[in-house]
């Protein structure tokens, strides 16, 4: 199966940049068929459309729960205002204003990726947490399920977060090193759609 999972769904937009997605040009792959989009998004106030957008699509499966490295509960740092949200769940993320600390689930992804994705599947993992990613890759790639992952895209978080100093480089490097060419910039995806767009 074809497997597309987004942590920091936010308002879905990556839904809507995934079915306008070249494919070809950016992951080297003709025509794919995403028979599964899994959309992590624990920020309430996008709640409403995440799940408009799941009634829609029945390849949709919406998780208002963090994406982290246990299962918890754990609090959850709204910053910004909604249409420009950086929140996180690293309580030493120091951009935006904090706005509101609400309690949100978090679950294990490396266990849920264990337990809903098999080795047969075609995965693109895309990731905009907010200094979460390095929660999440500092395990995943010790893990031997960083192997089902075809291709990753990160926005990488760099110096917003003093949790991270000192380890940042680290992480990012091994990342780097482990992934290749199939490590992509979040950033970027969204603007090959832009660009395809106005062709």
């Amino acid at each position: 199966m074809n497997k597309f999972i987004c942590l920091g769904a936010h308002n879905g937009d990556m839904v809507r940049v995934l079915n306008k997605l070249n494919t070809k040009e950016v992951l080297g792959v003709e025509n794919i068929n995403w028979d599964e989009i899994h959309l992590f998004e624990p920020q309430p106030e996008h709640s409403t459309t995440l799940l408009a957008l799941q009634k829609v699509d029945n390849r949709i499966h919406y998780h208002a729960e963090a994406a982290y490295i246990e299962d918890t509960s754990m609090d959850f740092y709204i910053r910004g205002s909604l249409g420009n949200i950086g929140s996180t769940l690293d309580n030493k993320k120091h951009s935006g204003d904090i706005k509101q600390i609400i309690k949100v689930n978090a679950v294990d992804f490396i266990k849920w990726l264990e337990n809903n994705t098999d080795s047969n599947d075609f995965i693109f993992l895309d990731m905009d947490i907010e200094c979460g990613e390095y929660y999440i890759m500092t395990e995943l790639i010790k893990s031997p399920i960083r192997e089902r992952i075809d291709f990753l895209s990160i926005e990488w978080h760099h110096g917003k977060s003093t949790t991270w100093l000192g380890r940042e480089k680290i992480i990012e490097k091994e990342v780097n090193e482990y992934f290749g060419n199939r490590l992509l910039n979040h950033d970027l995806i969204i603007k090959n759609v832009i660009n395809n767009i106005r062709r």
